[in-house]
């Protein structure tokens, strides 16, 4: 029997303060996973029964790994999830990685659009931990907050991965890869990393504070392409869009914006870094870099790629001639 949505928010299952156009009305099956409360000893029915991991989540879903023909179109599964932003509830090295492996998954903060701030979906990653990976193929992340708390992560963790799979997704997520003050300081923390996948779409996050906003690379059977990188906003990376992967193509980067440092994070060096892999036939379109040259801007190497109506620099900017 499907789980309609609507009806857990009436019974008071879950409290989502904004349904994201992305979250569908019913669900297969919906697992709750609760930082604070969980027990993975649970089954995950409801909050009240709700695990502690996502590993365990995924476990208990029926649904299967990898591309299987087997589910049916439109059938997707939910794994609904809540936490804070303390030290006590960070994923631990005894944890594990987080994976979602499962296909047709989607991972939903329970409180709204960006985790709804430090006490609402908080994924926060410790200093012995490892980041969320995804490799199930259609599985998609949903309205999290994604923290860095420790202060002491000098090598080169991913926040978010995405590996290898087909049409997965990030949609009103907000990626901190910093402690409470923001202080990145020989810190080398990459948010998003791409290691292969076909058709995936990643709107209206936020990201901050990362060595790398987005690291696109290869994965062991696919690169990356179809890619639709759009209305996502990154404040003082060191590097906002960086190829590290010369055969990722046909991607579109529309309407994003890198914005340099304030007060806090790196020291913005390049946003997007075409140059050492030098890929071809992406389309950049409408994106905005600030308070940095034209050519670290758009580091775009010798790679024929298409650029429309971009711009750099300042207030109100200079429209970038591609050149």
């Amino acid at each position: 029997m499907p789980i309609r949505i609507l009806e857990l928010c009436r019974d008071g299952k879950t409290a989502i303060a904004a349904l994201s156009p992305y979250i569908l009305p019913e669900y297969q099956q919906v697992v709750f996973v609760d930082r604070g409360r969980g027990d993975d000893g649970n089954d995950g029915s409801d909050w009240n029964k709700s695990v502690r991991t996502i590993n365990k989540a995924v476990a208990l879903l029926d649904a299967p790994a990898g591309l299987n023909t087997s589910v049916k179109a439109g059938v997707r599964f939910a794994i609904f999830y809540r936490g804070q932003t303390t030290t006590g509830r960070a994923f631990t090295a005894a944890e594990g990685q987080q994976i979602i492996s499962t296909q047709n998954t989607d991972l939903i903060g329970a409180a709204g659009p960006f985790g709804c701030g430090s006490h609402g979906s908080c994924f926060v990653y410790g200093v012995d931990s490892t980041g969320l990976k995804i490799t199930g193929h259609g599985s998609r992340v949903i309205g999290m907050k994604i923290y860095m708390i420790t202060e002491n992560v000098e090598a080169g963790p991913t926040l978010v991965e995405f590996n290898n799979a087909i049409g997965q997704g990030l949609f009103d997520c907000w990626l901190i890869a910093a402690n409470a003050d923001g202080d990145v300081t020989g810190k080398h923390v990459t948010g998003i990393k791409i290691t292969g996948g076909e058709a995936l779409v990643m709107e209206r996050n936020l990201l901050q504070y990362c060595e790398y906003g987005l690291y696109i690379s290869a994965g062991a059977t696919r690169y990356t392409h179809k890619l639709q990188f759009r209305d996502n906003t990154m404040h003082a990376p060191l590097n906002g869009v960086y190829f590290g992967n010369a055969q990722a193509t046909e991607n579109l980067f529309e309407n994003n914006r890198i914005m340099a440092k304030g007060l806090y994070g790196h020291t913005l060096t390049r946003g997007f870094h075409l140059a050492d892999v030098n890929p071809s036939g992406n389309l950049f379109r409408l994106n905005y870099v600030a308070h940095i040259t034209k050519a670290n801007a758009y580091y775009k190497g010798s790679g024929t790629n298409y650029w429309d109506r971009n711009y750099y620099e300042g207030a109100g900017g200079t429209l970038y001639d591609g050149s």
